[in-house]
């Protein structure tokens, strides 16, 4: 019986750790989304709520924003005016970069996506 107790508590004071100390996996993750290059896009991505976000933005453009573990991640921009172009889209995961795409076509479109690890 007192090692069945011991046994309890042993296991609650692990849950209590697990759940109070933000190392473990169950803390944010900081996000980051970058649109670089020349011109104007046309962006759609997964915003800090889930929901998919459209927005209109001249380039140099970028996003932070905090993300549970596991959380989709999305960003694909397409160049709304002839000329320009995207040199770099991508995300980054506590600063880690996660994936990356590029166009330089007329009207192309560029896509990365991920997991907040």
């Amino acid at each position: 019986m007192i090692l069945a107790i011991v046994g309890l508590v042993g296991v609650l004071a692990l849950l209590n750790t697990l759940l109070t100390d933000p190392s473990t996996p169950r803390e944010r993750r900081h996000v980051r989304y970058i649109a670089e290059g020349l011109g104007h896009v046309d962006l759609t991505y997964i915003n800090e709520t889930g929901g998919t976000q459209q927005d209109l933005a001249k380039l140099l453009w970028s996003m932070d924003f905090k993300a549970a573990p596991g959380a989709r991640l999305y960003l694909s921009a397409q160049l709304s005016i002839q000329g320009g172009g995207i040199s770099r889209l991508a995300i980054e995961v506590n600063n880690v970069e996660i994936q990356r795409a590029q166009t330089y076509r007329e009207f192309g479109v560029a896509t990365v996506s991920g997991i907040a690890q």
